[in-house]
């Protein structure tokens, strides 16, 4: 007999459903039928290692040390069960886990666990496996093949002063099909019947059910469709647990004139109604002695009204709190306000095995699998998914009327029928009010509740994509009739509505539309007429903000602007799109040209090559010279293709026609740079020298620090020079360090960092490299040296034979640049390329002569028809000619096809798997 499990325990409670009718109709049938149900379920616990502690004549309570054992065992039984041709008629066992703390004590148990499992059987029928939540949290996912859970939602048991969350125990051999459970809810009274569970909230819940306890009146405010209502049913159903007093719910969505809000609330206390001038009166010497939560939902559009029969109701009875939902604040003393926020909604770049943690997502699956059994987000529905609840924002509503229409359509199509329009999503239910079948309606309930200024400059506020600034919303919500001090006052108001959505950044306070009421307020847009004007103010804004900060991302500042930058990226894009749109050449040529180090800094060349080539494509006339070269000067320095050096040498003579000096000094260095990774040296030298003779003359910090390490870096590693580039690193690094730019800084530490190897003192070009290294973690990817430093101390380690060590930094590169997006880990690949060549000749080092060829064979190769600079090209034919020598020319040749053969990605996984050494 297995041992009596004790602690944390799961109990297996079953009853034989309407026992005593069954003894009455055949005694003897019946008692052969207990016997062998007896030993079924004997035979199942005793499988699944239970232990049995209480059989009484129609029913076995059963312990169990783990919650698997206990659901596999209510499995086995019913399978069993259901496997026999009974001779009662109708003869079924209901069955409930549920798991918790016990006492134990002469073999039997006590104690509110064992009361709940009882309670939680009684509520089920002859079939049913019922499992609590708290067993569902413990079981995992160790459920038989085919058996699964499904969610019956939170119920309050018989005599248990809690609501407990109950799941029934599927598979298809058995019947899934039930009545409602036999639950009772005294603190439902007069609340709405809910036909669905609720998905997530918990910590909403638990935040709600506190602040209603704190005070005595919680309003609930939100857009329309974010779940005010559901929350606010919930939070009632719970608040009558240990509490005197009713629970009385009011709808007044249906109250379409303020003098009506009384006898409203009066026929939903219970009270007899009357036409008399004293209803207020009779009203509050109803509620006067008694105790009790009143819930009032949506009281936008009656809120003066509602506002003054909660402040008499309140100051009347003492005893009485108010649980309000609208689109905006009563606006009373003593209330507390609290925004309803959107569920959770994943990232782009979530794994679909992550989506479930997102209470979008598993509402979306929850309302999906209601019309379309057995839905699951799976792999192949997984980016869908993502998209419908991104495209919502997480607004309930929304989701539930988007996983209603896979009845019809599937997840790919309606993500992509939801990018132009949100009608796609239809309606819901007759039973459901109005203003929320679709979500267009509720939107609408909300617009036609606003003032004229109002809607307008919600309409306004349509055009920004991702969010705003106060000094945005200002000059582009402005106009004839609303100057900047009306549209604060007019913004504040919707933002009191619930329309628009606050939040604090790093950067101070910033303002959105969630996402379908920015589409609908498009809509509005484009129906108002005014739409191209707003477009063009929008994207004359966003011009100017990116030529402002373009002069700002090489100094002090800089991590300031490309946050800045960052956060309205989406905005940019669309300023962009405008300008190509209207046929703004020069302009968006200027912008996007401005944007150039942005792009470069944040990783996003692809993009800027995008724009850059359909600004060119659209300029088939002549524009400004300015605009032109600055957006020809911009394109990144390591394309290889002949056609970027004969735009950088356009971009230069443009600007030395024109100017202004400083633009063509920068387009100067980018040449530079372009010539020296497509092995134009010369060239390069040349280039680097006339930039930094007119930085200096020009008195630019920032660009004689740039050119100053650009020149030396180019003088150590090609000119073999070690006397010239010193006076140049000590003017780079001291004038980084005065301007307080990360990004120059680092390049000088590691300019520097390249001078002190090729003196040989390898000491002081790790320091230099250590203190880089410190640059590329504080400020992030967007240092634009990411991998750099690391790359550079793993080279030194090697030199210094230090092989371990060369590999630790090795892996920590290629994990800093694995993390990156794929565009991202593109802009590596010259410092990717380099890892395969130290990896290589640390193999070598290492004795591993057949691995390390391979790895240099496969920078060879990908590394194209450039030689290394001297110092690394000798390192480099010394490592070959070794491991030529230990493997002899056949298996050298091997080893070097199998490399040559590596595509950059494989070679990289081939190089990080130490279990190929």
């Amino acid at each position: 007999m297995p041992e009596r499990p004790t602690g944390t325990v799961s109990f297996l409670f079953t009853d034989i459903e309407g026992s005593t009718r069954l003894w009455e109709g055949s005694a003897e049938a019946m008692g052969a039928a207990v016997a062998r149900h007896d030993a079924l379920l004997l035979k199942a616990i005793g499988d699944n290692s239970g232990y049995v502690f209480s059989q009484s004549g129609d029913g076995i309570a059963a312990s169990f040390g783990r919650a698997h054992q206990a659901v596999a065992a209510a499995l086995q039984a019913q399978f069993a069960i259901v496997g026999v041709e009974w001779e009662v008629p109708a003869f079924r066992v209901r069955m409930a886990v549920h798991t918790g703390e016990a006492e134990e004590r002469d073999g039997n148990y006590f104690g509110p666990t064992l009361n709940e499992a009882g309670r939680l059987l009684g509520s089920g029928h002859g079939g049913q496996v019922l499992i609590s939540g708290a067993t569902r949290e413990v079981l995992g996912v160790q459920l038989s093949d085919g058996a699964g859970l499904r969610d019956l939602g939170e119920h309050r048991l018989r005599d248990v002063g809690r609501l407990l969350r109950v799941f029934q125990l599927i598979h298809p051999r058995l019947e899934e099909d039930f009545p409602p459970l036999r639950t009772e809810d005294p603190g439902r009274a007069g609340l709405p019947i809910q036909v669905t569970s609720l998905v997530g909230r918990h910590e909403e819940l638990a935040k709600v059910e506190k602040l209603l306890g704190d005070g005595r009146l919680l309003t609930l405010i939100g857009a329309g469709g974010c779940g005010k209502t559901r929350l606010a049913v919930e939070t009632a159903s719970r608040w009558k647990v240990g509490r005197p007093g009713a629970v009385w719910f009011v709808d007044l969505t249906p109250v379409s004139e303020p003098d009506l809000v009384k006898s409203t609330v009066i026929r939903a206390m219970g009270m007899t109604e009357s036409n008399d001038a004293d209803a207020l009166e009779r009203l509050l010497e109803f509620v006067r002695a008694r105790q009790g939560l009143l819930v009032l939902d949506n009281c936008e559009h009656v809120r003066d009204e509602v506002g003054l029969l909660v402040a008499a109701l309140l100051r009347a009875a003492p005893s009485v709190t108010v649980l309000a939902t609208s689109r905006e604040a009563l606006g009373l003393q003593g209330e507390v306000v609290w925004d309803v926020p959107p569920l959770p909604i994943p990232a782009l770049d979530t794994a679909a095995s992550d989506l479930l943690r997102f209470d979008s997502v598993r509402l979306f699956e929850a309302r999906a699998a209601a019309v379309q059994p057995g839905f699951s987000i799976t792999a192949a529905n997984a980016d869908a998914v993502r998209r419908i609840c991104r495209r919502l924002d997480g607004i309930p509503l929304g989701v539930e009327l988007a996983a209603a229409r896979l009845r019809v359509i599937s997840p790919d199509d309606l993500a992509r029928r939801l990018e132009d329009s949100l009608a796609v999503l239809g309606s819901a239910g007759r039973d459901v009010v109005p203003h929320h079948r679709t979500l267009e309606a509720t939107l609408e309930w909300s617009y036609q509740l606003l003032g004229a200024a109002e809607q307008a400059l919600l309409a306004r506020l349509a055009v920004f994509a991702g969010g705003w600034t106060l000094e945005a919303a200002e000059e582009i919500g402005r106009d004839g009739s609303l100057g900047s001090t009306e549209v604060l006052d007019v913004l504040f108001s919707l933002i009191d509505k619930s329309l628009v959505v606050v939040a604090d950044g790093s950067l101070g306070v910033r303002y959105r539309l969630l996402e379908p009421i920015r589409q609908y307020a498009k809509s509005k847009l484009l129906l108002s007429g005014t739409g191209p004007e707003t477009r063009q103010r929008h994207a004359a804004y966003f011009a100017g903000l990116a030529e402002m900060a373009f002069p700002k991302l090489i100094g002090p500042d800089e991590g300031v602007w490309l946050d800045r930058l960052e956060v309205d990226i989406d905005n940019l894009r669309e300023a962009l799109t405008w300008h190509l749109d209207t046929g703004e050449v020069a302009r968006g040529q200027l912008m996007a040209g401005a944007l150039h180090m942005f792009w470069g800094r944040t990783h996003r060349d692809e993009e800027a090559l995008g724009w850059q080539e359909r600004l060119l494509a659209a300029d088939t006339k002549p524009g400004s010279p300015r605009a032109r070269a600055l957006l020809l000067s911009t394109l990144h320095p390591l394309e290889a293709a002949q056609a970027h050096h004969a735009r950088l040498e356009e971009a230069v003579a443009l600007y030395r026609e024109s100017g202004p000096e400083r633009e063509l000094i920068m387009a100067i260095r980018i040449w530079g740079l372009h010539s020296d990774a497509t092995g134009a040296w010369q060239t390069a030298v040349k280039l680097f020298e006339e930039a930094l003779l007119r930085a200096r003359a020009l008195g630019d910090v920032a660009l004689v620090t740039l050119a100053a390490t650009d020149l030396a870096s180019i003088r150590i590693r090609w000119v073999e020079d070690l006397v010239t580039p010193a006076p140049l690193i000590a003017e780079a690094v001291a004038a980084a360090r005065s301007l307080g730019s990360p990004m120059a800084l680092h390049n000088a530490l590691v300019g520097a960092a390249d001078l002190e190897e090729s003196r040989g003192d390898l000491s002081a070009a790790s320091a230099l490299l250590v203190e880089a290294l410190d640059l590329e973690r504080s400020a992030g990817t967007r240092l634009g040296g990411v991998g750099v430093a690391l790359t550079r101390l793993a080279e030194i380690a090697l030199v210094e034979g230090r092989l371990d060590v060369a590999l630790e930094y090795l892996a920590d590169q290629y994990q800093q640049i694995q993390s990156l997006s794929y565009g991202e880990a593109r802009t590596r690949d010259p410092l990717r390329r380099e890892s395969l060549r130290i990896r290589g000749e640390i193999e070598v080092g290492r004795g591993h002569y057949r691995r390390g060829v391979t790895l240099l064979a496969s920078h060879s190769a990908t590394f194209g028809p450039q030689r290394l600079e001297k110092l690394r090209q000798d390192r480099f034919d010394t490592a070959l000619d070794r491991a030529r020598a230990a493997l002899g020319d056949e298996e050298f040749s091997s080893a070097w096809n199998e490399g040559t053969a590596m595509s950059l990605e494989r070679a990289l996984r081939y190089g990080a798997d130490d279990s190929s050494s």
